[in-house]
């Protein structure tokens, strides 16, 4: 079922791409008592229909893909997490934030050199 929709999408996208105003209008008037619209109407239908082909010929690609790129935003959340909870617990041993402030720029001077 999913081959017909391919071939199927693929030969409306290429109809829409490749024919000319005159033909879309042709076609168009034997579907709606409407005036035809804009030739930029078909071309953009044309890039719609090619994009529905490629999701549905991709789709466990783009499913795949959706799911890493949940994981790492999931991964970076609890990194920065894990990052803030570290500064607080580290800050709150010291007397003042200057002071904190003062230990880290040493440390990060004594890396450096």
């Amino acid at each position: 079922m999913r081959e017909i929709l391919v071939v199927i999408f693929s030969i409306i996208s290429i109809y829409f791409a490749v024919a000319n105003h005159k033909l879309h209008c042709m076609l168009f008037s034997r579907i709606s008592s409407k005036k035809c619209p804009p030739h930029i109407c078909f071309i953009m239908l044309s890039c719609l229909f090619f994009g529905i082909t490629i999701y549905i010929s991709q789709e466990k690609y783009f499913k795949s893909l959706f799911d890493r790129l949940n994981g790492v935003a999931q991964s970076g959340g609890r990194i920065v997490m894990a990052g803030t909870n570290l500064v607080q617990n580290a800050a709150g041993n010291f007397d003042s934030l200057s002071d904190f402030a003062d230990t880290v720029e040493s440390m990060a001077d004594g890396i450096t050199t």
